[in-house]
């Protein structure tokens, strides 16, 4: 399927869903501009969000959001943060290291290290997650996942230039409740999720979520002749919450984690021979192919994550007092071949750190009149910290310490003060004005490994203010259109490796990236269909790359400024009672206007070149993104049959700003066969995902070597469920 057929399907989508829901908002109603006021209530199946941190219809919010419940997530066979991109258009999610890295309209981060936040800001529950790990939803208590498209810097402010991905779990309530799934399919992968909720007197509630997934892996090891290791994944997530009366409540949560997935530590040749495989031909030195790797050294990639946060929230009478205090910490090894061949030749052992804790406090005021607003004040210390040591050989007997060996740490303390206003100017006509303001000072420890006499400290401060401003007309209760500004800040940081060439550039900070938004958007909602669509202007300054100058010795730099702009819609209507037909579509075009001394290599380990990547496309911004759905449940006098089908589509992007090495395209499709028992206790389905067994890439790097990981094959399985309540 090429990209002009897509092109077509979603313009002609576009287009009939738009004038057929306008169309039938006109029909049902003209409905009274009175109900067109902030307190109506929700209308049944109405898409509830938090993004201006209160809860509004999804309708009535001045963002583009695609919004996935978590009942969604699981019949789509949405397990972890890189499967978002499946409903999500215009994001997508790589996995570098032990970061999650998600891209929403061509705004990411290529930065690994330790203190490189990404520019788009995951918040699991309101606590933002700094090593934003890919297991955070693995959980059954996955309420909803709103992905926020565009700056988010005064709300959310930490670094979200690019978007925000917010999580919501189900609270504790006193509704006692319990299901478990179990699944098995391809490669032995079996799978337990299970969630409970009880009441423990008047007052106080707890939840817990657990999961478990084992299976092998579907990567060869040439070398070896055979599979790497698969996925060894356990958590569990407690909650339990104290309400002593109707306006105060109380709630402690926690999240641990151990995740062990080998893939993400071996990497392939992509396409070409390194200089590492031009040796001695034969089998030991066969090139890999697709889902193939040719390495004597064996990768791991085993990470932990220990977190706790605490919600205390007070309903007043002039509004809601909330604090949020959240405690993060991660810790993995990380460990892979030097050369990615079958020669020893050494290999890289890498041990990081994150600790951090953070404190909001806001208030969300009712509505006073034509006025409401929301208020707040932000803490942030974050200790991160790495040792990358790289050693000569594998025999214990004989390996030495290379000399870029290093250890970095960067202390992040940040606050800041946020305030956001709506303004009812009439009944139909909102405005919103909000700024942030943020201050933050890191502070980088650094040191060689293999000689102690390299040592030293550095620190600096930045901040800036971030300002948004939006008009929204309601043409009527269900429809509207509007037009906002604003900015994203993300702050500066320091490069973590000691040796890079040249020496200073380990010791200067790269500045703060700066992405002013410009966004006009139309949306309706009636009678359980939903329509939304916008057209956006990134003006990107100062972006954060991360360059590879030879192997094993990668800086950081600022790639002057860029152009991006767009369009991109989504929608969901009732074809019948049956019937659910959902979808969405983006174009995205980024270029770079300005990037003197952008990074070029020719795959092998020749010397990079630099040269100006000015008209260059910017990284991982596919031109086309697109999915399409149908779910169908029909009760039946014995149960309730129900399936569905997903497909989506990427046109493939550009890895490196000399755009040498693309991402190709991809299809995917997904499905699910499933029956209910009539009373809704037991759940029994089939499930296939990438049932066209399409090669697409979780990650790509196009630098001094062309490394690829691919993503699994076609894979399907069965799976029970049984809810008890």
């Amino acid at each position: 399927m090429n990209h002009k057929f897509w092109m077509k399907t979603l313009c002609a989508g576009t287009m009939f869903a738009g004038l057929a829901f306008h169309a039938q908002a006109q029909t049902t109603g003209a409905v009274a501009a009175a109900a067109a006021a902030a307190a109506a209530p929700t209308n049944v199946g109405e898409v509830v969000v938090t993004a201006q941190r209160r809860e509004e219809r999804l309708v009535d919010v001045p963002i583009s959001i695609t919004a996935v419940t978590g009942d969604t997530m699981r019949s789509q066979g949405i397990t972890s943060a890189t499967d978002l991109d499946r409903v999500v258009p215009g994001l997508v999610f790589y996995t570098t290291a032990s970061h999650a890295s998600p891209t929403i309209r061509g705004v990411g981060s290529t930065l690994t290290g330790p203190g490189a936040d990404n520019p788009v800001a995951v918040y699991v529950d309101g606590v933002y997650q700094s090593a934003a790990s890919a297991l955070l939803f693995d959980f059954d208590n996955i309420q909803q996942v709103e992905v926020l498209k565009g700056p988010q810097g005064t709300l959310f402010g930490r670094n979200a230039t690019g978007g925000a991905v917010t999580v919501r779990t189900y609270q504790p309530s006193n509704t006692p409740e319990a299901r478990a799934t179990l699944s098995y399919g391809s490669l032995n992968e079996t799978t337990v999720r299970a969630y409970g909720n009880l009441p423990l007197g008047d007052q106080v509630a707890a939840n817990l979520a657990f999961f478990y997934r084992h299976g092998d892996g579907y990567t060869t090891n040439l070398f070896y002749n055979s599979k790497i290791p698969g996925p060894k994944e356990v958590g569990f997530s407690p909650k339990i919450k104290w309400t002593p009366n109707e306006k105060l409540s109380v709630t402690l949560g926690g999240l641990f984690v151990n995740h062990r997935d080998d893939k993400y530590e071996y990497f392939g040749p992509y396409k070409r021979r390194p200089a590492a495989f031009s040796g001695t031909p034969g089998s030991t030195f066969a090139l890999p192919g697709v889902r193939e790797v040719n390495q004597d050294f064996k990768g791991v990639w085993d990470t932990h994550n220990r977190n706790a946060d605490l919600h205390i929230q007070y309903d007043a009478d002039a509004g809601t007092f909330t604090s949020i205090t959240g405690y993060t910490n991660y810790y993995g090894d990380l460990d892979f071949d030097l050369n990615q061949a079958p020669s020893n030749t050494g290999y890289v052992h890498s041990h990081d750190q994150a600790q951090t804790t953070s404190e909001e406090l806001n208030f969300a005021s009712k509505q006073m009149g034509p006025l409401s607003f929301v208020t707040g004040v932000y803490l942030y210390h974050d200790n991160a910290r790495r040792q990358q040591f790289l050693w000569t050989s594998t025999d214990p007997a004989i390996k030495t310490l290379l000399s870029i060996s290093y250890r970095a740490q960067i202390l992040t303390d940040a606050w800041a003060v946020f305030a956001e206003a709506n303004y009812d100017v009439t009944s139909d006509l909102h405005l919103i004005l909000g700024a942030r303001y943020s201050d933050e000072k890191k502070e980088f420890n650094f040191g060689s490994l293999a000689n102690a006499a390299i040592t030293g400290t550095n620190s600096k401060t930045w901040n800036g203010v971030t300002p948004r401003a939006v008009v929204r007309y309601d043409l009527n209760d269900q429809s509207n259109i509007y037009a906002s500004y604003s900015q994203g800040f993300k702050s500066g940081t320091y490069n973590p490796s000691v040796n890079p060439s040249p020496a200073t550039a380990s010791n200067a900070p790269v500045s703060p990236e700066d992405v002013k938004a410009v966004e006009v958007g139309y949306k309706i909602s009636s009678h359980g269909n939903r329509f939304g669509t916008s057209i956006f202007y990134n003006d990107y300054k100062d972006i954060q790359v991360n360059i590879q100058l030879s192997p094993g010795i990668l800086a950081y730099q600022n790639a002057g400024k860029a152009t991006i702009y767009g369009w991109d819609f989504d929608f969901s209507t009732n074809l019948t009672d049956d019937l659910v037909f959902s979808g969405g579509g983006a174009y995205t075009h980024g270029e770079y206007d300005d990037f003197p001394g952008a990074p070029h290599s020719d795959g092998t380990n020749a010397a990079v070149t630099f040269f100006n990547a000015k008209g260059n496309t910017t990284t991982r911004t596919p031109k086309f993104t697109g999915n399409v759905g149908l779910t169908y449940t029909h009760k039946l006098d014995n149960g309730t049959l129900g399936a569905n089908a997903g497909l989506s589509y990427n046109s493939g992007f550009f890895v490196a700003p000399d755009n040498r090495v693309k991402s190709p395209s991809y299809t995917l499709l997904n499905g699910e066969l499933s029956w209910t028992t009539p009373d809704d206790r037991y759940r029994f389905a089939v499930w296939g995902r990438n049932l066209t067994d399409a090669d697409k890439i979780l990650y790509l790097t196009g630098s001094n070597s062309d490394l690829v990981i691919w993503d699994a094959p076609r894979t399907y399985g069965v799976s029970f469920t049984a809810n008890f309540r």
